[in-house]
């Protein structure tokens, strides 16, 4: 199975989850592209005001192509209840992604708004098979197993 997982991160926090997502999959075929603002001039009330009023974040190039991909996993900052900035314009940005599997997950400091993820890649035409809400940087192994598990259902469909 050919997976992209595609992250933003703005205090690495997100990043470590997705490494740790990379890790776990380290038997599949595996791609990382970290999803980057196009300048990072913004401090972070300008960020999260940016998430409260739905603007987009111009991103640099990250894989954006999902043809030949089994699998996307995809992960965010929730930032005002909503997926961060530069995930939503990565979102938009993203081609021959109709029916294709994915992942997503969400990190959050209270925790939840997974949802709003799922929600945003529903909308570009991807089949999310699973949504995960994690609170901190380090996973338990009951959360890796989580997205172990995640994983092999795609597989398995």
């Amino acid at each position: 199975m050919k997976i992209l997982i595609a992250y933003y991160s703005y205090t690495g926090n997100t990043e470590k989850i997705a490494q740790a997502v990379e890790r776990l999959l380290s038997d599949q075929q595996v791609s990382i592209a970290r999803v980057r603002p196009v300048k990072d001039y913004r401090g972070p009330f300008t960020e999260v005001l940016s998430a409260l009023f739905r603007r987009k974040s111009a991103v640099e190039a990250a894989v954006t192509d999902l043809e030949g991909f089994d699998l996307l996993v995809i992960g965010a900052p929730i930032w005002c209840g909503r997926p961060a900035p530069p995930i939503n314009s990565y979102l938009k940005e993203l081609q021959n992604c109709a029916g294709k599997q994915a992942v997503t997950f969400v990190s959050s400091r209270v925790g939840g708004y997974r949802d709003s993820l799922r929600e945003k890649s529903e909308e570009k035409g991807l089949q999310v098979l699973e949504t995960l809400a994690f609170e901190k940087a380090i996973l338990e192994e009951a959360e890796l197993t989580r997205l172990k598990e995640a994983v092999e259902r795609c597989q398995q469909k």
